[in-house]
């Protein structure tokens, strides 16, 4: 710090993605200008308070913090400027899974402004393999086994910069190519890029619950000495060993990648070898709405800035505020028309706070938890939502403190659906046109508070949110070769469990056909549908974002188990 500038008083208030756990914080001070100097620098042991005091000069500052940082204190010392600290690599050979590496950084004019709120994000991706079975019908090695199982992440960057946002090059590779055996040596936590998995793995398919850690890598298109990071599950077959290996392409920090994946003939013998060609079907799931960062609502609540247009998927038009004591008496209760309440309450007492957003209304007939947990959302049209999603949110155990000040995130009652096709595996003279998407047993009411699902066909919608012929076009547009553009449809939360049943929610496209054997007849589609699974369930969870990728193969005309075709509309002849 400058001594011969007095020293100002700032506040932070810091939050962990996901809640993660903090150990210790580095928090840097630079002054925000061409030169961009480092103003003032603490390290501070974490103590689970959320706001912390530092000091700085005056002046328009840009605030850095580091949480969970494995290097020495005293490696800060070359820092002495924000293109310095942006130069710093992290290695991950150091890192714990368990207090990874986290950062966030705000801008703030410190004398004008004396508060900032930061959110610190993990460095590091997360992959899953959520799923896995044999499916080896019809040939040879039918009902085989796979045997000695191992899974893990190959081309993973050993190093990244401690502060990059976005395009993480691949740096300092580690288990390049295949895995490295005497990696584990070097490593604090060598289980975040190998597992083994105890069981076999046959038609009935397991569960592993495997989750592997590493850092981004940004690369879209591999090159010489670009390639993707791999998700690759070995093991032996009839003796002899294979390669089953996913692509990730395009990894981004703090974000989570959920493989489910089904073998369905022999694999590679090169684990750098993608498996493709019909040895593997793949669903990837990345992040739910909450793993990003959420709309928060101050009470005082957020600022109602949208990001998307159809819905606003972030606006807050209203709220509904209910506060009880820990007795569960309702202490308080407000509506606001804005996205800010104010309420009276004591200081040093304990509230459960309860909240809603975008319901449109004043909340009548509360006197009890419990009827609040009665309550429902009610739709007249699927997408009604389109000026402001449905939210709400629990707070236990606030405390009013010297700031008077709660924010409270505001979790959105309906998930997420984007999909996108990839028409590589099709063949080269046969054409499918997607006309229409829509959502359907897409609810009509949700509960606000809790788990939510359809009961009877009357608490459906027949058809829900519906793109048309100009927006479901984004799927017949390449973003790249044989990959279309996504779009996203929306639907109140549905938690069917885990029998396929009437209400369970799915996904319906209307397509135009062309080969040199069927066409569609005039002004008639195929029509497909694929029912919306997670983890095994029928269940599309209230802020979750779901990522599905249609991949039609051969001829298009072939179903599988989670899908239906209607070829009623098909015509002989090309």
């Amino acid at each position: 710090m400058n001594l011969d500038s007095p020293a100002e008083t700032v506040s932070l208030d810091l939050k962990s993605a996901g809640g993660l756990p903090i150990s210790h914080l580095d928090i840097f001070f630079f002054n925000d200008d061409a030169l961009a100097r480092l103003d003032a620098y603490q390290h501070v042991q974490w103590t689970g308070e959320a706001t912390l005091r530092c000091a700085s000069t005056a002046g328009a500052k840009r605030i850095v913090v580091l949480a969970n940082e494995p290097a020495e204190r005293l490696v800060w010392s070359d820092v002495h400027s924000y293109e310095g600290l942006r130069k710093h690599l992290s290695d991950f050979r150091k890192e714990d899974p368990e207090h990874p590496l986290m950062s966030g950084a705000a801008s703030l004019s410190v004398g004008y402004d004396r508060k900032a709120s930061i959110v610190l994000e993990p460095l590091m991706s997360r992959v899953e393999l959520r799923s896995l079975r044999c499916d080896f019908s019809g040939r040879s090695y039918e009902g085989e086994m796979l045997k000695d199982v191992k899974v893990y992440l190959i081309n993973v960057s050993g190093a990244c910069e401690t502060t990059r946002e976005d395009s993480f090059p691949l740096t300092d590779v580690l288990n390049q190519g295949r895995l490295d055996e005497h990696l584990g040596e070097q490593m604090l936590h060598p289980e975040m890029l190998v597992q083994p998995l105890a069981a076999e793995v046959g038609t009935g398919g397991t569960t592993p619950g495997i989750s592997l850690y590493c850092y981004p890598n940004g690369t879209l298109q591999e090159g010489a000495g670009r390639p993707f990071t791999r998700l690759v599950v070995e093991g032996k077959i009839l003796g002899n060993t294979y390669y089953y290996a996913v692509n990730l392409p395009g990894m981004m920090r703090n974000t989570c990648y959920q493989v489910d994946m089904t073998l369905t003939r022999l694999g590679t013998t090169d684990p750098d070898v993608a498996a493709e060609g019909g040895m593997v079907t793949v669903r990837c799931e990345a992040a739910p709405w909450t793993e990003k960062k959420p709309s928060t609502v101050l009470f005082c609540m957020g600022n109602g800035v949208t990001k998307a247009l159809n819905p606003k998927e972030d606006l807050v038009n209203d709220i509904n505020l209910f506060i009880f004591n820990k007795y569960g008496v309702l202490e308080a209760s407000a509506y606001s028309r804005t996205n800010e309440a104010e309420v009276d309450l004591f200081p040093g007492e304990q509230y459960d706070v309860y909240a809603t957003g975008n319901i449109g209304y004043a909340i009548s007939g509360i006197r009890t938890v419990e009827d609040l947990f009665e309550k429902r959302y009610y739709l007249i049209y699927p997408d009604e939502y389109q000026t402001g999603i449905p939210m709400s949110t629990h707070l236990a155990g606030f405390r009013v403190d010297s700031t008077r000040t709660c924010i409270l995130p505001l979790e959105r009652m309906m998930g997420k659906i984007t999909l996108e096709m990839d028409r590589t595996a099709l063949d080269k003279d046969v054409r499918i046109l997607v006309r229409q998407v829509s959502i359907g047993n897409s609810p009509r009411s949700a509960t606000l508070f809790g788990r939510s699902k359809a009961r009877t066909r009357q608490d459906v919608f027949p058809k829900g949110f519906t793109r048309g012929v100009y927006e479901s076009d984004a799927l017949n547009i390449d973003k790249e070769l044989g990959h279309s553009w996504d779009l996203s449809l929306y639907l109140l939360e549905n938690m069917q469990g885990d029998e396929l049943n009437e209400l369970c929610p799915y996904v319906e496209w209307q397509a135009e056909y062309y080969s040199p054997t069927w066409h569609t007849a005039a002004g008639k589609y195929l029509i497909y549908r694929f029912y919306l699974q997670d983890e095994g369930e029928y269940s599309i969870e209230r802020n979750c974002h779901y990522h599905f990728t249609i991949k039609p193969k051969g001829d298009g005309l072939q179903t599988q188990d989670s899908w239906q075709l209607d070829r009623s509309a098909l015509e002989g002849g090309p």
